[in-house]
């Protein structure tokens, strides 16, 4: 007969706690095999829209901006006032980021091709900057996400949503990405062939749903 342990209690105590967030926001126990209990809870949520901006003249619809040339990057983002900016590095560049090895992946001769971004401007702050790349050989799109608000999470969910033209694409299965204290990036990866890009600011709808995921895992729940 199995009896229940004392991390069954703490199981309740977590319930308890956090009981009173959003359905959505607190999800349900999963128990392994083995008895492991894994506790998930949302602790943070954020709708990325492209294009989020209406000026025509805005800087980030600069289709001949490069990511292989210099080390930095100047962003808008919200831990700044209006018209300052923040000099970031590439993923590539940044520490404890998975990009970040000898001779990376990402040049246009490896297929590779700006898709677009959204940085902010020096009128306008973003909560987290991004940009995306898309390898036309592969059918990959990669979204770099600046984690400007420092989100603290075991990992990140991004959830795909995408209007480009006649076509429309919803991606059911979202990337994930670990969270590293070392790394304001998060990497985020979809398969999805035969676009066309860079993208339009006319024709074109991105949506990406950030979640960040806090995880516990309890062991010996029963015996």
């Amino acid at each position: 007969m199995k009896t229940l342990k004392p991390a069954f209690f703490a199981i309740l105590l977590f319930i308890g706690i956090y009981g009173c967030l959003p359905k959505d926001d607190f999800q349900d126990p999963v128990i392994e095999e083995d008895d492991t209990v894994i506790l998930k809870e949302t602790v943070y949520r954020e709708a990325l829209v492209w294009p989020a901006f209406s000026e025509t003249t805005d800087p980030n619809l600069d289709t001949s901006w490069s990511w292989t040339e210099g080390f930095y990057l100047d962003v808008f983002s919200y831990v700044q006032s209006i018209g300052d900016s923040s000099k970031i590095t590439f993923p590539w560049y940044t520490q404890g980021n998975p990009m970040n090895i000898n001779n990376p992946d990402m040049k246009p001769e490896d297929g590779w091709q700006f898709a677009f971004r959204d940085f902010g401007n020096s009128s306008r702050i973003v909560p987290m900057p991004y940009f995306a790349l898309y390898n036309s050989r592969t059918g990959v799109l990669k979204v770099f996400i600046y984690n400007a608000q420092n989100i603290g999470t075991s990992y990140f969910l991004g959830n795909l949503a995408l209007n480009v033209g006649p076509q429309i694409f919803f991606i059911p299965e979202p990337s994930r990405a670990k969270a590293n204290q070392y790394d304001g990036w998060i990497n985020l990866e979809y398969k999805i062939p035969n676009l066309k890009v860079p993208f339009d600011r006319e024709e074109t709808f991105v949506k990406v749903t950030l979640m960040g995921i806090q995880e516990w895992v309890l062991s010996g729940v029963q015996s």
